[in-house]
């Protein structure tokens, strides 16, 4: 091959280099933008430096563990004072109510091109915070939700004291027992 192949393809290779990092709109970076990448830039080099890490391993087993699908879980709600009230088997894991699949922001355009951070809706579609709890869904199908201490495990465990069972009457007299 020609030298002047080999200069024009790598001058080619560096100038699409060049525009895919190149902004594809014309606005001016935001602030943020630039404190955006330095975290970035900063997470990459730590990332780097760091090639050993439990940390870092007890969360690539666990995104592994429950990246299967028809991963099964076990958990326990406890009350106040300790005592079980609740042992369930669940599909996968329990979720904080605070994980989100949406962005907890938004950004919006106002006036003379200037940008605003907006809080974005739930998922729901409304605005808001609710009480902190767990939800998950049990291998019957039900869903569970709980606020309180629990423990939660990757294999069935044995509960000492056995978990109180909650019977109410509904409206209708009909019984509704938790499981």
């Amino acid at each position: 091959m020609s030298k002047r192949y080999i200069l024009s393809a790598l001058l080619g290779t560096a100038i699409i280099g060049l525009a895919g990092c190149m902004k594809q709109s014309n606005e001016q970076p935001q602030a943020s933008d630039h404190l955006t990448q330095a975290r970035e830039s900063a997470a990459d080099q730590a990332q780097r430096e760091v090639t050993e890490s439990y940390e870092i391993d007890n969360i690539l087993a666990r995104r592994l563990l429950f990246g299967k699908p028809g991963v099964i879980g076990y958990v326990a709600f406890f009350g106040g004072m300790g005592q079980p009230i609740q042992y369930l088997t669940v599909k996968g894991k329990c979720t904080s109510s605070n994980k989100r699949l949406t962005p907890g922001e938004v950004i919006t355009n106002g006036d003379y091109n200037h940008q605003f951070v907006m809080r974005a809706p739930g998922e729901d579609g409304t605005f808001g915070t609710s009480d902190e709890y767990i939800y998950c869904f049990a291998t019957n199908g039900t869903y569970d939700q709980w606020n309180g201490p629990y423990l939660y495990s990757s294999k069935p465990f044995e509960l000492t004291t056995p978990p109180i069972v909650i019977s109410v009457q509904s409206r209708d007299d009909k019984r509704v027992q938790g499981q």
